[in-house]
């Protein structure tokens, strides 16, 4: 955990990304959906897919922000 967040402090999508999953799920660390949102976001803009799944799930179910069904499909 220690690496990637590391990598991630230093803006690499890929560690942002796979940190962006644990901090949603739970795994291997405290959940916490703002900081999984905030690295999916830096991930999605540069466009890693599964971040940008992640925030589309996210958004549905208002899992850290408001529902929003067409933010969540676009």
């Amino acid at each position: 955990i220690s690496s990637l967040e590391g990598l991630a402090q230093n803006e690499h999508p890929g560690a942002e990304e796979l940190l962006g999953v644990m901090y949603r799920l739970g795994q291997g660390i405290k959940q916490d959906n703002k900081k999984a949102f905030d690295l999916f976001m830096r991930a999605a803009e540069a466009n890693q897919p599964l971040a940008q799944h992640h925030l589309g799930v996210m958004y549905f179910l208002g899992e850290g922000v408001q529902p929003d069904s067409v933010t969540a499909l676009m």
